[in-house]
């Protein structure tokens, strides 16, 4: 989960601290290339399916704990209660793998949202997709 800190007067201390802390990671990244350890030689693809959970006045329902005691899955909360990500397994990309990773992701959206309509939730994403459809 990410951490805001914009406009947040940095002392000396905490420079140095994050300085030291990037160049960790710079040291680790740097080991993994050095033993070869990043996978070569295929091509994958993953996802990620932010959602928003809203009431049925469309204000934010934090409601994602509950939803995500309805089931098990790739799914994580986010910054915000009333965010949930699904996280779409990876996939060598070849063939028809842009169809299926969209397939993939309606799946879980749907299995969240059927699980959300049992405590009064509705994700904003696939109101607005449903609506925009029907529209067109």
């Amino acid at each position: 989960m990410g951490q805001d800190v914009a406009g947040r007067a940095q002392t000396p201390d905490q420079v140095r601290a994050f300085s030291k802390a990037s160049l960790r990671d710079c040291q680790a990244l740097e080991r993994l290339l050095e033993e070869g350890l990043f996978e070569t030689g295929i091509r994958r693809i993953g996802a990620e399916q932010e959602m928003s959970l809203v009431n049925e006045a469309w204000r934010p329902a934090s409601t994602a704990l509950e939803v995500l005691d309805g089931f098990d899955g790739p799914f994580t909360t986010e910054l915000a209660l009333y965010n949930l990500e699904a996280n779409v397994e990876l996939r060598e990309l070849e063939g028809r793998r842009f169809t299926t990773l969209h397939q993939r992701i309606d799946e879980l959206v749907g299995e969240v949202r059927d699980v959300a309509q049992g405590v009064d939730t509705e994700i904003a994403y696939e109101l607005l997709h449903d609506r925009l459809s029907r529209s067109g």
